[in-house]
């Protein structure tokens, strides 16, 4: 039964994951990947989210800030990561924890 519960979680987050435009799918990925390996990923948003434009004939890249929830040894933390690029080529900053 606890492993049926568990797929049930798992299938609402993918669920809600496509649902997200692909830049902001591969902004959250691409901040995971700058997280340490050990802590435990228990959620993801976008805060805010620029899209891709052409203004006076220079493009303007894709712009994210985005937030990660994660948790090692019971202790939650927060962390910010800024995202700027494409879906192939996205460059992550990160703003803090908290």
């Amino acid at each position: 039964m606890r492993y049926l519960i568990v797929l049930f979680t798992l299938l609402s987050i993918c669920a809600q994951a496509q649902e997200l435009p692909a830049e902001d799918r591969a902004c959250i990925i691409a901040a995971i990947g700058k997280l340490p390996r050990t802590l435990k990923i228990e959620g993801s948003r976008v805060l805010m989210s620029f899209p891709a434009s052409k203004v006076r004939n220079k493009p303007d890249p894709y712009h994210a800030i985005v937030e990660i929830d994660a948790s090692v040894a019971g202790r939650k933390s927060i962390f910010s990561f800024s995202c700027v690029g494409d879906t192939l080529s996205m460059v992550v900053q990160s703003l803090g924890m908290r």
